[in-house]
């Protein structure tokens, strides 16, 4: 649909082994900044380290 808002965001993260708990941490609240300067909720999604 062109020209929707979006209102939710779902995240998919598969990362690298060896990532940190702190690299993760800052990722997260990354998305969380950047939801909240669109008024987008972060709902859920799914994490790997692969």
């Amino acid at each position: 649909v062109m020209g929707a808002t979006p209102k939710w965001l779902m995240v998919t993260m598969l990362l690298p082994e060896g990532t940190t708990t702190e690299e993760v941490s800052r990722i997260f609240e990354q998305l969380t900044e950047a939801c909240k300067e669109r008024d987008i909720t972060l709902v859920g999604g799914h994490t790997e380290v692969t």
